[in-house]
Order: structure tokens, then C-alpha cells, then sequence
């Protein structure tokens, strides 16, 4: 994912910030939460112009520096079929998706202007434990 702040100038409104020297965005992995997924001191907002030159500044962030939350999701079927007749047959089916029912968090967001909701995770991707049965005859 990539770190961005919101700017009131005349530039587009999201915009990559500079990056802390010597602090790291990715925090390990014993100390993510969904209410703090990164180091959101890691970054900070550049100075409209630079100090030097006069020009306009841009942050020197790259892209996709912060890594997001992995998907771990499992699905499994069972199946099975009971012949009746020699032509005509019922079929027991059983699927589950997600069935350790393990949450698979969103993105955080990243956008650092928003101080109270940065580096929180408030969604989740996909369902959680879902399953389905089918019973079918067939002739």
C-alpha cells in the first residue's frame, strides 16, 4: 500500500508524504492490530515548498512501502453419491467456505491527514464461515 496525505494547495488531493528517516513504516508482526496495522510515525506531511529553492516540494515516499494484512481463507467439500436403481442416483453435497472462520482484515487506511483513523483497519474482506448443502436426484 502506498502512505498519502490530503492537500488543501492546488495539487491533486491525495499526494505521497516524506518518510521519517531512520523510523520503519512496517511494524512486526506480534505488535499489528487492526487498530494500529503501521507505524503512522514513519511519516510526515513536506513542507509546501522547500526551504532551499522556493519550489514546490513533493514527498519522497515510494510506492507500496507499507504491507498490508494477508488473506487466509480455506474451503472444503464433502461429496457423495447413493446409486438407487441402476439409472437413477441422489447425491449428497457439502461445501464450506472459510470454515476456521478466520477474519481477513481490509486495507488500512493510509492517508496520514486523517489522524484519528490512520493505520486502523474498520472492514473486512470477504465472509466470514459460510456453508451450503445440495441434495440432487438424478434419473
Amino acid at each position: 500500500m502506498t502512505p498519502s496525505y490530503t492537500n488543501s494547495g492546488n495539487f491533486s488531493a491525495d499526494n505521497r508524504p516524506d518518510v521519517v528517516y531512520g523510523v520503519t513504516p512496517d511494524l512486526p508482526p506480534d505488535q499489528r492490530s487492526p487498530q494500529h496495522w503501521f507505524n503512522r510515525a514513519a511519516f510526515a506531511i513536506p513542507p509546501a515548498a522547500d526551504p532551499v529553492t522556493g519550489l514546490v516540494r513533493f514527498g519522497n515516499a515510494g510506492r507500496n512501502i507499507i504491507t498490508g494484512p494477508r488473506r487466509n481463507t480455506w474451503n472444503g467439500s464433502l461429496a457423495k453419491t447413493l446409486r438407487i436403481r441402476e439409472s437413477k442416483q441422489m447425491a449428497f453435497r457439502l461445501d464450506v467456505f472459510n470454515p476456521l472462520n478466520h477474519p481477513n482484515w481490509a486495507n488500512p487506511d493510509t492517508n496520514i491527514s486523517n489522524v484519528n483513523t490512520v493505520a486502523t483497519i474498520s472492514d473486512i474482506n470477504g465472509s466470514m464461515r459460510q456453508g451450503q448443502f445440495a441434495l440432487e436426484f438424478r434419473f
